[in-house]
């Protein structure tokens, strides 16, 4: 926590509650997912209840007695300070971009306080870790001693074999990505196997997960083409196979008991009423030459035994589109999973330039991913 003082008084028309102090002058910073925020009740005698609101949905919080992330209740002993954890919310501005939260402090009375935080555009992995640490992470700059892709996640080791591949890093950072991997032949791939196999436990639908990924349609992507496989066993496929299709769209095979499911409007929809249901396709493909970013996240809810599929990528309208369908869960025995991150042996998705992929243990909300997509999405 960044503390550069504290902000005293009541802008409200209250009567006899004393109003609390507030931390002024704390920065986000692009690499750091929360803040810790202090609010001290300064009446010796009575306990006191403020209710936090922030103006520019900006941040929201991840503790609370009451309310919920964005309208959190917090309640103080009397003479005491409680630090309340922010993380960044839906209007997160992108990387290199600062703005300033407001945060207003409401007693039972009316009266209040308030203060602001500067909140800087994060990094993309640092924005997820804000909504749930990562636990297997490749930001695609980092290879280890052996030219491996590391794991930068919080399960150490699991690097990834790169073949006909290399890993490139750009300093500086512009977009809030670290680096990339262009797979572009049908041999390229990046695979988790042998020795470096991902334990079972750690990658597959054994408790709530998602998988998050980030990559750029750069080329004429042909039909069949493989862009991501977590095996195709009965128990082994955490998300499947994404490939594409004859009709130019992703599709998941393998993954859902109805075998194949087109990633498509058809299938999907909007989770914003102002937006409609979107084909996740190879855009590039279809009347432009410029790269396309995508973003998709897996999720898999352990509770209720549903997988859902968000996607996005440049040019969708408001919102994004999702599909979702029941699938058990998986065994959770020690044996280890092969997966194939990016591409494949023979067929590998054409022109796709890689810029993350992560996993996280947790059902990543709507909200969630409009987060995400709002970072990496125009």
């Amino acid at each position: 926590m960044i503390t550069q003082g504290i902000l005293q008084g009541s802008t409200g028309g209250g009567a006899g509650v004393t109003p609390p102090s507030l931390d002024v002058g704390l920065v986000l910073s692009a690499v750091s997912p929360t803040i810790d925020f202090q609010i001290i009740n300064q009446d010796p005698v009575n306990p006191s209840v403020v209710e936090l609101s922030f103006d520019g949905e900006i941040l929201m919080s991840q503790t609370w007695d009451d309310g919920d992330q964005h309208t959190p209740s917090i309640a103080l002993d009397p003479g005491s300070s409680r630090d309340v954890t922010f993380t960044r919310s839906i209007g997160t501005p992108n990387y290199g971009v600062t703005v300033s939260e407001t945060v207003t402090a409401t007693l039972a009375d009316g009266s209040t306080v308030s203060s602001s935080v500067s909140v800087l555009g994060p990094e993309f992995s640092t924005a997820l870790s804000g909504i749930s640490p990562v636990t297997i992470e490749y930001r695609m700059d980092q290879v280890d001693v052996f030219g491996k892709l590391v794991n930068t996640g919080s399960r150490a080791g699991y690097p990834a074999v790169m073949s006909n591949c290399v890993a490139t890093q750009e300093l500086p950072i512009t977009d809030g990505f670290y680096g990339y991997v262009e797979v572009d032949g049908t041999a390229d791939k990046v695979v988790s196997s042998g020795p470096d196999a991902v334990q079972k436990e750690y990658i597959l639908r054994t408790q709530d997960r998602s998988y998050v990924m980030v990559w750029d349609n750069e080329g004429v992507m042909t039909a069949n083409k493989h862009l991501t496989i977590c095996t195709a066993i009965a128990t082994d496929n955490g998300w499947g196979w994404i490939q594409t299709t004859a009709a130019n769209v992703y599709q998941s095979r393998h993954l859902f008991a109805s075998g194949i499911i087109e990633l498509d409007s058809a299938n999907g929809t909007n989770d914003n009423l102002l937006g409609s249901a979107e084909d996740f396709d190879q855009r590039w493909n279809i009347g432009t030459s410029q790269p396309i970013r995508c973003i998709l996240a897996v999720v898999y809810d352990h509770g209720t035994g549903i997988v859902t599929f968000r996607w996005k990528q440049d040019g969708d309208g408001p919102g994004h589109t999702y599909y979702s369908e029941v699938q058990a869960n998986q065994d959770v025995d020690t044996n280890y999973a092969n997966v194939s991150w990016m591409g494949w042996t023979s067929n590998a998705a054409n022109m796709v330039k890689w810029r993350y992929i992560g996993v996280v243990d947790k059902a990543i909300t709507s909200e969630d991913f409009e987060i995400l997509n709002g970072l990496v999405i125009p």
